[in-house]
């Protein structure tokens, strides 16, 4: 009997914050590599670089990610805003100073399996699109990859400030039109 072609997809574990669930992870890739899909797409912020140290974060979760780097599949890695330094880590290093195994780091995917095709983003770029009114994508990329080397104090408080700006999805567009509002002039403040 012949097995269908089976493609695993996942996203938004953010390894390194205080939220994620460890135990669930691990156990979700003991599964995967007990029984091997025969794709496996990473769709974006495995890790979380933006409120740590990006050192620390690889170190603390070595094991994990060896084992899930570890896995005998095809792996595609596509990068999501929180992880966005993980394109610019394995540039400069090479891939395999990360993790071992044959694994490719992408902006995007297109992939067939069996008849259909498939399509996969973090999703960050449509959420800029969407929410982020005027603000270019590569402009929010830059910003992306400076909160990954923030570290601690700096990225918490960066990740606070951008909270507050893009609330709602108005944030952007509020900013945009206080700057461009007509100034005051000093009469408007003047006592009669």
């Amino acid at each position: 009997m012949v097995r269908d072609s089976r493609t695993v997809i996942f996203s938004d574990v953010h390894l390194g914050t205080t939220i994620c669930n460890r135990v669930a992870f691990r156990q979700f890739v003991s599964w995967l590599a007990s029984d091997p899909p025969d794709r496996l797409v990473i769709a974006g912020d495995l890790l979380d670089f933006w409120r740590r140290s990006n050192a620390q974060v690889l170190v603390e979760n070595r094991e994990d990610l060896a084992q899930l780097f570890g896995i005998d599949c095809e792996i595609d890695y596509v990068i999501g805003n929180h992880d966005y330094a993980i394109w610019d880590i394995a540039d400069r290093n090479g891939k395999d100073v990360l993790w071992p195994g044959d694994f490719r780091i992408v902006r995007d995917l297109r992939f067939s399996c069996g008849s259909h095709s498939y399509y996969v983003t973090h999703g960050y770029d449509l959420d800029v699109a969407v929410t982020m009114e005027g603000l270019p994508l590569k402009n929010y990329e830059a910003f992306a990859a400076a909160m990954c080397r923030a570290d601690d104090t700096l990225g918490g408080l960066a990740s606070l400030l951008w909270d507050a700006v893009s609330i709602s999805g108005s944030g952007i567009s509020w900013i945009r039109q206080m700057v461009a509002a007509k100034p005051r002039g000093d009469d408007e403040y003047r006592a009669s």
